[in-house]
Order: structure tokens, then sequence, then C-alpha cells
């Protein structure tokens, strides 16, 4: 249990919902929270998102999520709709309070009912000198007051997390429950984790999930075994496929049925605008040899995502507002805005701390107006790049403005 290494670029793919015959013993639970994670790292810069479920040949509205975003371009609200009766209602929101880095330090989730706000749960984020998660409490509201539930404790090798334990709180003390293990390849990207379960006084294996890329370092497939029998066994894999420009357009879930045959479980589709930005996923069953649509996500964005940080003393010049790139830090991939004042060329290039150019974003000339373009944390030849920090510069006429931001592994 000592394969640490380092970390690097990791594209986490989405792992879907799989049939209790497929998922027993607590194994759909750790596929769920696998998900959740996913979702997390991969939530992307937009305003609102809108939620539909496939219904009688035709897509009808479910949820709705608008996020605002203080001056930083740091998220520090989401609220949550419900469609019902053909109007949205307003249901729930999430209120982050951030650091200077943009990292959450307290989420609270609130629910609306009669109307008034009632507390849920609230998360809270610990860091260590150099910005690091170290550890994140959550919370539940019982009774007027706020009850640990349960508690992510991290441990890195340099600025790479290698463990993650997991405790729950218990007669007023926390209780380790499961552990993971973080692997990386020579390349500095993660290739296997290994999760544990506190058991008669010692770690038991429970699952094991081992990464492959392709020639560009993009994660191509993540098999899911399960500890059956003292031996590792497969179940699952999800593999992913990009378009020409690196972009992510589907992920298949597949998994072993009895006679070890590959079958197909989910699948899910991304449609892009032209400069990059994800503005609808679809996600389908299979079913009766066929796909059948169940969800629909459609992306919109915002038209202003503020200026500078909070008490720069700059004099903005009558050309580009550039905004804070967000999310940062960052993992897998942030949204680099930009407010243009007037019709000019137009270059954002990306460039690590020793000056060297590693993307060439924009180079183009362009109206007025604002622009927002995504960043995958990848070179011009479409290679995954490792973590650390990295300057967008962006130069239109004679004017040049550049700013920073942190790739997490």
């Amino acid at each position: 249990m000592n394969k640490f290494t380092k970390n690097n670029n990791i594209i986490i793919i989405g792992i879907f919902l799989i049939s209790a015959s497929f998922a027993d013993d607590g194994f759909n639970d750790f596929i769920n929270v696998e998900y959740e994670t996913i979702y997390s790292r991969t939530a992307i810069d937009y305003e609102s998102k809108v939620v539909q479920a496939w219904r009688d040949s035709a897509w009808v509205n479910k949820d709705k999520k608008i996020n605002t975003y203080d001056d930083n371009g740091y998220l520090t609200q989401k609220d949550r709709y419900k469609y019902r009766d053909d109007e949205w209602s307003l249901r729930g929101m999430t209120v982050y309070e951030n650091n200077d880095n943009g990292g959450p330090e307290i989420k609270t989730k609130q629910a609306y009912r009669n109307d008034a706000w009632i507390n849920r749960y609230r998360t809270n984020f610990s860091y260590n000198d150099g910005d690091l998660l170290m550890s994140k409490v959550e919370q539940k509201w019982h009774q007027d007051e706020w009850r640990n539930k349960k508690e992510t404790a991290l441990i890195y090798e340099g600025d790479l997390c290698v463990t993650k334990t997991i405790s729950k709180w218990r007669d007023s003390t926390w209780v380790d429950r499961v552990l993971k293990e973080l692997f990386y390849n020579d390349n500095g990207d993660r290739d296997e984790k290994i999760t544990y379960k506190w058991r008669d006084s010692t770690w038991v294996p429970r699952h094991r999930v081992i990464y492959s890329y392709n020639d560009n370092a993009a994660l191509s497939e993540k098999l899911v075994y399960k500890w059956t029998d003292s031996t590792w066994v497969d179940k699952a894999r999800a593999s992913v496929g990009y378009d020409d420009n690196h972009n992510r357009v589907q992920i298949l879930l597949e998994k072993k049925d009895s006679t070890e045959a590959w079958v197909n479980v989910s699948l899910r589709e991304y449609t892009y605008s032209d400069n990059g930005l994800l503005t609808e996923t679809v996600r389908s069953k299979w079913r009766d040899e066929s796909w059948l649509p169940r969800k629909r996500y459609e992306y919109n964005y915002s038209t202003d995502r503020g200026v500078l940080s909070a008490g720069a003393t700059v004099i903005l010049p009558k050309k580009i507002v550039l905004s804070q790139a967000y999310p940062n830090p960052f993992n897998p991939a942030t949204t680099i805005s930009y407010r243009l004042l007037e019709a000019n060329h137009v270059r954002v290039d990306i460039y690590d701390v020793k000056g060297n150019k590693v993307r060439t974003l924009v180079s183009q000339t362009q109206n007025a107006g604002t622009k927002s373009y995504q960043w995958n944390a990848t070179n011009d030849l479409g290679q995954s790049v490792s973590a650390g920090m990295y300057i967008y510069t962006i130069q239109a006429g004679d004017f040049i403005q550049s700013k920073k931001m942190v790739l997490l592994k």
C-alpha cells in the first residue's frame, strides 16, 4: 500500500446507477458516490441549468438551477427550482462563503417551505497554507443546531492527495469508516484507486478503479472491480470518447452479465458551442436493445461575469475587461471570460510558471461583447498538462493583462 508517486491531470468520468442485480452488498452505493464526486469535479461555469425528463416522446421540464457569482467570478449562491403547474417554483438554495482564492469555506444548503428558509445541510472546508483542502466536515440541521455527520480528511505528498479517510460522528467522536488510496503512473496521471472499509479492527478492501488514457493523455476508460473471494473481479467499465477538439462527447457505461459478457447500461452524450462551452447533456438508458432517452441537461451562460478581484486599484482601459477564471483552483476544466468593449484582434495565451507557452486559446478578430472559453488543462497538442500554477494573458491591440489560475490533481 505504498504505491504513492505523483499526480497530474485527471479527467474523471460519470458512472451511472446500476441495477440492484448487479450492485449487491453496497456496490451500488459505491457507484453512486463515484458519480456524485465526479459530477462535482466536472461542474462547469454556467449561469443556469435546466433538467428535463423524457415523457411521452417529449422533453418535460423538471428542475432548474441558477448560479450567482461575485465580482471575482466566484460562485456564491445556487438557487434550485421545481417545475410544477406550468411554472417554476423556488425550492431551495446553496450559499457559498469563499476564501480569497475562491475556495469554499462554508457551504450551506437550505430548503424553501411555507414562505420560509429552513436549514438542511452545511459543509465546512479547511485548507493548509498552500490552499490545499485538508478536510471537510458535513453537518445536518437537527433540533435547531448543526450536528456533525461525516468528515473527510486528506493526506498529501507535496501538493498531491494520496489518501482520503472518511469518518462518521459517533458518541461525540469521529470513527473511521472508509479509506481511499490514490495511485499514479510515471506521467502523473491517476491510474488506480482502492477503497477499504474498516471492519473488525482492520481495513478490508472493497472496491478498485483502474484508469486508462489515450495518446493525448486524456482518460479513455475507467474499469471498476469488486473484492470477491479474496480477489479483484471486474464488474463495470466506462468508456469515454472525444471529438477532434478533444472535447468529451460521450461516456458509455457497461456491466458484465452472468455469462461474463459486457452489456450496455447507460450513455451520456455531450454537445458544445463553437467556443467549446458545454451546452447540452443527454443521458440514455439501454432497454429492449435500444437507447431510451431519460434526462437532458441544458446549460446557459452569463453575459457578464464581473471584472477584477476585490480591492484591485487598476484603472481599466476602454478596450477589454478580463474576469477571474472560474473555478479557480480547478480540476479538470476552468472557464476564462472577458468583455470586449470594442472590436479588436484578441489573443488569449496560457503559460506555465517558467514562462513557456502552453496553449493559445483564442487568436482572432472579434466584435464587442462578452466571450467565454473553457480550458480543459491541455496544451496545443491536446496533451494533458501537470498540476500547478498557470498564467493566462489576454492581448487586444496594445492592451495586455494577465491573471493566475491553479490546476489541482
